[in-house]
């Protein structure tokens, strides 16, 4: 990780139409190059809509998303990578893959070696001809791993992309997921209502709760990387996140 943030959400508030109070007010956070970061918290705080925030799919009431890398022809500053693969049907892997690099400035066989490099980066190269209803669940997943990666992006937003599948294939994620992050060298911040799977991932973990929602806690993780899969003290520390919302686990 970097010291110098490559994504900043500066004292960013919104109200969902209809609503009498915002879902969050001056949520502030910064994220370093090459940092996991989690947030996770109770349903309604406003996780999701913070992500799509900082993505730019929506316009915050209030506040500043600053992206510290200049903008550049051939990539994208941010991707973002939802619950479901939202692969297209009609599209194989590899132009589901393509499909961020539409309107970049690259050439054909540059778009056929970075489909190529994300395949590989998710193990999934001989599966590029395939369609998506061919693919398990958790193929999807990786190819829409593999789509955002392929824009090279400084921060890959996640929204709790792991939900959908089965805790076996989730498990499998999660680890294939540190090895992706690791070899990219991106920024994520990863979105959760799991904490034993924030506690997995991330470097550092945020906790949002009340209402409106804020920060409530934000913790580094303590268990080093190598050690936490089944770890007693992984365990005990989830349990101590768990505990700054009450929450049970």
């Amino acid at each position: 990780m970097t010291d110098k943030p490559v994504v900043s959400l500066r004292n960013l508030s919104f109200t969902y139409p209809g609503a009498t109070s915002p879902v969050f007010r001056d949520f502030s956070l910064s994220v370093g190059g090459s940092e996991f970061v989690a947030i996770v918290g109770g349903s309604g705080v406003g996780k999701s809509t913070i992500l799509r925030i900082a993505s730019g799919l929506i316009k915050a009431e209030s506040g500043t998303v600053e992206i510290a890398i200049a903008k550049e022809p051939t990539r994208r500053r941010r991707a973002l990578v939802f619950q479901d693969g939202r692969l297209m049907p009609w599209r194989t892997v590899a132009q589901n893959t393509a499909l961020g690099l539409e309107g970049l400035a690259l050439s054909e066989a540059e778009k056929t070696r970075r489909i190529a490099d994300v395949l590989a980066l998710v193990n999934l190269s001989d599966m590029a001809d395939r369609w998506p209803h061919q693919l398990s669940g958790g193929q999807v997943q990786r190819i829409g791993i593999a789509r955002a990666l392929a824009v090279k992006p400084d921060v890959l937003l996640m929204d709790e992309p792991f939900s959908a599948v089965d805790a076996m294939t989730r498990r499998h994620l999660q680890t294939e997921l540190v090895r992706i992050w690791q070899q990219s060298g991106t920024a994520i911040i990863f979105v959760t209502h799991d904490i034993d799977e924030a506690a997995f991932l991330a470097d550092r973990i945020i906790v949002m709760g009340d209402s409106p929602a804020r920060i409530v806690n934000e913790t580094t993780v303590p268990v080093d990387r190598d050690l936490r899969r089944d770890s007693q003290d992984l365990s005990r520390y989830a349990d101590s996140v768990a505990g700054a919302l009450d929450f049970q686990i």
